[in-house]
């Protein structure tokens, strides 16, 4: 279907990839323009959404969310309105619906161009000529030359598409608790399809596209079953085509501990992780992590002491450094890496988010704000909001804080059903004092596949908590063995 037809008042122009109306003219993506002529194609019909990624995707994997972003796209295109639509219409739980008239466009008759018949016959005689004699003389040139033209087209399309993706997976994963990021994940995802499906063997691109679910999930914009099992996924096909690669193997451990509690498993993985790349920073910090999970402390606290010697410089990591020292209960080295990776980008949220913690672990209350406020600041929140969290500081102290942030939060997580809230409301009330209430939070949170559970080992946070049966539970539930538990026990 490449020839140009309208769709009710606008003129589809597939090959320029199109659409006009009045002298208006939008440029639509090809993913999109291909979702237009797949409906088109069936107008008056639903089509499934199956049937649509099919015909849209077939040699992607993609979620629904990248659907419904090209449909949203489309729609914005066509100035349709999905509540009141005059030219898609959503069939719940089932698919689309084309609904606008749909005809082909009339060609300007032969004569207005100034051709005779005979004289257009006589041109499309010479033009097969031509063609058969070049298909002749040179068919495995010509042949070859187009498939190369073509390849070398598809590798820059791809690779544009990849940093358009990555560019959005990094707008998506800026915040933990404001809007920052909009529509950034489904437009990540989609950027990642296409650059797929435009080259479906490059082994980075299915990285980045693991690397993106694992980000979605962290920063709560996605449901961890869903983003995890996308994220493995990815990470599988990436190691299929290159199985030196660390990234994808640190998605895969991560996996194995989210997806099927297996300890051993995830521990194998980075350590190979480790071994494909032994200088990079970020194989040997994760595995560390995971070690002072396993309260295999000794063996953790050496690997944290090399990588502070080894001084990276990027602001997370440094962070992710010093929470490590955290989780060891070395509070001195772990100010030390928190404040230099505050100093290293003052703007990034999480760094401030981490000091905090640790001021908060020490009872340094009115340090503890301060950076919860930057924190607050650095992520883009407004100054009314920054003010608000101040003020219930000022009047009701440490409490009135948090009181207020479990107002907040709920009011967010009811706006935002996609996010795991479940542990964080659990944490609120633990730091409240409610016990209980977190605690039945926390088993709802380990019944729901929160990631950030397998942290509950090490979190200081969960001390006042850890010889009560209900958390013993909890811990149970993750699958934790008892040499484990005895171990963890013992390091605490």
């Amino acid at each position: 279907m490449n020839s140009p037809f309208y769709v009710g008042c606008w003129l589809v122009e597939p090959l320029l990839n199109r659409i006009s109306t009045n002298g208006e003219v939008v440029h639509l993506e090809p993913k999109v323009m291909q979702a237009l002529l797949h409906l088109s194609e069936h107008a008056g019909s639903v089509v499934q959404k199956s049937d649509l990624l099919k015909a849209v995707w077939p040699d992607a994997f993609v979620t629904d969310d990248v659907m419904t972003r090209c449909i949203f796209e489309l729609r914005k295109a066509l100035r349709d309105n999905s509540r009141d639509p005059r030219y898609v219409y959503t069939v719940h739980k089932r698919g689309y619906r084309l609904i606008a008239p749909i005809r082909w466009a009339t060609e300007p008759a032969v004569a207005a161009r100034g051709f005779s018949p005979t004289r257009q016959s006589k041109l499309l005689l010479a033009l097969v000529i031509v063609v058969l004699v070049g298909a002749v003389s040179l068919p495995l040139g010509i042949n070859h030359s187009r498939k190369s033209r073509i390849a070398a087209v598809k590798s820059i399309r791809a690779h544009d598409n990849f940093l358009k993706a990555q560019q959005y997976c990094n707008e998506a994963t800026r915040s933990l608790w404001d809007e920052n990021g909009g529509n950034a994940p489904s437009r990540a995802l989609m950027y990642y399809a296409e650059a797929i499906e435009d080259d479906p063997y490059a082994a980075e691109i299915h990285a980045g596209l693991a690397a993106c679910y694992d980000h979605l999930v962290d920063r709560q914009k996605m449901l961890p079953s869903q983003g995890w099992t996308n994220a493995r996924k990815a990470a599988e096909k990436s190691l299929a085509i290159n199985p030196r690669l660390s990234g994808p193997r640190i998605i895969l451990g991560k996996a194995k501990l989210v997806l099927d509690h297996d300890w051993g498993g995830a521990e194998q993985e980075f350590r190979q992780a480790v071994a494909s790349d032994p200088e990079s920073v970020e194989p040997r910090l994760t595995l560390a992590e995971h070690l002072c999970r396993l309260g295999k402390n000794g063996e953790a606290l050496l690997e944290a002491k090399k990588l502070q010697e080894s001084k990276p410089v990027g602001p997370e990591m440094v962070g992710r450094i010093g929470m490590l020292f955290l989780h060891l209960r070395q509070y001195s080295e772990a100010e030390t890496e928190l404040t230099r990776a505050v100093g290293l980008d003052a703007t990034n949220p999480f760094p401030h988010y981490w000091l905090a913690i640790l001021y908060e672990t020490e009872h340094r209350y009115s340090e503890w704000i301060d950076q919860r406020l930057r924190a607050f600041q650095s992520s883009g929140s407004t100054p009314e909001t920054i003010e608000m969290f101040r003020r219930a500081y000022l009047k009701s102290g440490y409490k009135g804080f948090w009181r207020m942030q479990l107002e907040i939060g709920r009011d967010w997580g009811e706006a935002h059903p996609e996010s795991a809230m479940t542990l964080a409301y659990a944490n609120i009330l633990l730091r409240l004092g409610d016990k209980t209430g977190a605690l039945n939070y926390l088993k709802k949170a380990s019944e729901e596949g929160d990631p950030d559970l397998f942290d509950l080992t090490v979190d200081p946070l969960y001390d006042p908590v850890r010889s009560d049966p209900r958390f013993q539970d909890v811990l149970s539930h993750l699958e934790l063995r008892n040499d484990s538990v005895r171990n963890l026990e013992t390091a605490r």
